[in-house]
């Protein structure tokens, strides 16, 4: 029985008004369970998270929902996703379409440039709203505490054999000119600010900004939370959405708007510090666990564009582009 079939059966999902014969397996698929869309006769578009596959309930996939039921609950509710759905045994998640990632917007309007400019001004807003709304004073511990995860984070992936020496110790050095900044400022930093966990819908008048798939938040004095220095989030941010996007995000400026959204808490120095870690933490996780072809392939063509020869020899070089990349970002600070 099909994934599709045993969701459709469930009585649940009928009792919210999915029409059975609209839930579709997404092309992007989570590392624990699977995502389908649908339609709702009450609440159209949605989006199914679930830990059930055609050969049972993966445990991983029921923990995975929980984490993000637990970490919904540490972000401003303007900034969550409306959830529809959450069975009692954490085997299904059904929340309402939230819009999709900046990189889908820019392709679906590749050749619209006022309107691409528009969405990058929507997105400074909500982000400078988020920052501020989360914004936090004399949180040194969990600013120390954030970072510390970060670099445990990095100097895991970085046990790849492929990765140059020269790379594991300028992260290193990198996290100590962080850490001697003595932060005290923090604001909402989840460590997983892909491009692909910032929805956004831009049918909205304001647009939204939603924030998808949050982990467990960090416990810190015995307290949860989303606090840290959000510009290593953004940084984060920057490298995924640049990864196979259209030509337009060039003209842009994606990353200076990235920048002053971070002197909305830090001094610019800083924030692009911290930016530039968040760059060099990004490059890591995409060398770490790069694209296949079929899957970017697959991509492209969603959006018309067949890919050539020159962007699938980009696609097959990414691990080593983004270790390229990573070092010319460390060398900025080579001499202090």
């Amino acid at each position: 029985m099909s994934i599709e079939t045993i969701i459709a059966t469930n009585s649940e999902i009928l009792d919210i008004g999915i029409i059975p014969e609209s839930i579709k397996v997404m092309s992007f698929q989570g590392e624990m369970s699977r995502v389908l869309s649908a339609e709702s006769r009450t609440f159209g578009q949605v989006i199914i998270k679930t830990a059930i596959t055609e050969s049972g309930i993966q445990i991983a996939g029921v923990e995975e929902i929980d984490k993000n039921v637990q970490g919904y609950k540490f972000i401003p509710s303007k900034f969550q996703p409306e959830i529809l759905l959450i069975d009692q045994e954490k085997t299904i998640m059904v929340m309402k379409n939230a819009g999709v990632p900046l990189r889908d917007l820019l392709w679906n309007n590749q050749h619209d440039q006022p309107t691409c400019d528009l969405i990058i001004r929507d997105l400074q807003r909500n982000l400078t709203d988020l920052v501020l709304q989360t914004k936090k004073v004399d949180v040194r511990l969990e600013c120390s505490v954030y970072l510390k995860e970060i670099k445990s984070i990095g100097n895991l992936f970085l046990e790849g054999e492929f990765f140059p020496e020269k790379l594991r110790t300028g992260f290193n050095a990198l996290f100590i000119k962080a850490l001697s900044v003595k932060e005290s400022v923090g604001a909402f930093a989840s460590i997983d600010s892909t491009q692909g966990n910032l929805l956004i819908d831009n049918s909205l008048n304001p647009s939204t900004l939603k924030l998808i798939d949050p982990k467990q938040p960090r416990v810190v004095n015995d307290i949860p939370n989303f606090i840290g220095i959000p510009e290593v989030d953004l940084g984060m941010f920057l490298v995924t959405v640049e990864l196979n996007s259209p030509d337009v995000l060039k003209r842009l400026n994606l990353e200076n708007m990235l920048v002053e959204v971070g002197k909305s808490i830090h001094s610019e120095k800083d924030s692009k510090l911290y930016l530039d870690l968040g760059r060099v933490f990004g490059c890591i996780l995409i060398a770490r666990f790069p694209n296949t072809l079929d899957r970017v392939e697959k991509y492209l063509r969603s959006f018309g564009v067949e890919p050539n020869a020159q962007q699938k020899e980009f696609i097959a070089t990414e691990r080593e582009r983004h270790i390229e990349k990573a070092l010319g970002i460390l060398r900025k600070y080579e001499k202090g």
